[in-house]
């Protein structure tokens, strides 16, 4: 059997349409294909009752992919799983572009034994990247916008005005592989990645392998609120790491980093509040 995964709410609301369109497209290369409403029921249930043998697609963007895994417990299914990109965040697409063949990703090698993270009490697994700091406070003043009625949000001014003018830098102290620990002021964003992008396109870790079992410590430190802004537009193309007075790059199997004041932590997008401590670990 061949199954083609959706969100309803995704794309405004437009998530089955959308599906229906798309599973028109794919008839051809996979015959009767069942759509599969994935908020009726769990990916962990879903998958435990078809076959090896059956083909999965799930159609999305990074929202939908994060909470696809964490029901999956970071773990591949046995069944083939695709994605079909979809909406409007695709950080990890841009990852993995070289792997995409006819419009689809083969999923399983890239979602099998996946780095997670802890914080609150709280773990979720991520494919993307682990953001503190202006990062996870971008998605907490959007999520807030978003309750009250907006349509659309403006994610590069809320960002602005975090840098800016709102947001007070914290001190952080960051820890590698349970190594001595180093202190940093006024810290911007420190987050863990597993990738090389987040945040709808940012480069922000853009040494990171995937493949080799690390992860990516990304600290951007100190300097003036404008000369922080002037820095972090480059962070699009990966050139804010020349930076080397200002921004950290350390890699490792735990990441540890620790805030003075609580933030927001953002997970693939996801949000966790007032968190002053997240440890990352690659899986």
């Amino acid at each position: 059997m061949n199954y083609l995964l959706f969100n309803p709410k995704s794309d405004s609301g437009a998530g089955k349409l959308a599906a229906e369109e798309k599973s028109k497209s794919l008839a051809e290369r996979f015959p009767n294909l069942e759509l599969i409403d994935v908020t009726a029921e769990s990916a962990a249930s879903f998958f435990a009752r078809i076959k090896d043998d059956d083909v999965a697609i799930i159609s999305g963007g990074d929202g939908t992919l994060n909470h696809l895994v964490n029901d999956l417990g970071g773990k591949a299914p046995k069944a083939k799983l695709y994605l079909s990109p979809a909406g409007t965040g695709n950080d990890f697409l841009n990852d993995v572009k070289d792997a995409e063949e006819d419009g689809l990703v083969l999923l399983n090698p890239f979602i099998d034994n996946l780095p997670y993270v802890e914080a609150n009490g709280k773990r979720m697994y991520f494919v993307n990247g682990v953001g503190f700091g202006i990062d996870g406070e971008c998605c907490r003043v959007a999520e807030q916008k978003i309750a009250k009625g907006a349509k659309k949000v403006d994610y590069t001014s809320i960002t602005i005005k975090l840098i800016l003018l709102s947001f007070k830098r914290p001190n952080a102290t960051v820890r590698i592989d349970d190594g001595e620990a180093k202190h940093y002021k006024k810290v911007c964003i420190a987050p863990a990645m597993k990738g090389h992008y987040y945040g709808g396109g940012m480069n922000v870790a853009p040494t990171q392998d995937r493949k080799d079992g690390l992860l990516t410590s990304v600290v951007f430190h100190g300097g003036t609120r404008l000369g922080t802004l002037l820095r972090f537009t480059k962070i699009f193309t990966g050139e804010h790491v020349k930076f080397t007075k200002y921004v950290d790059l350390v890699r490792g199997k735990k990441i540890e980093v620790e805030f003075d004041r609580p933030c927001t932590v953002q997970v693939d997008g996801e949000t966790i509040y007032d968190v002053t401590k997240y440890v990352a670990y690659a899986s």
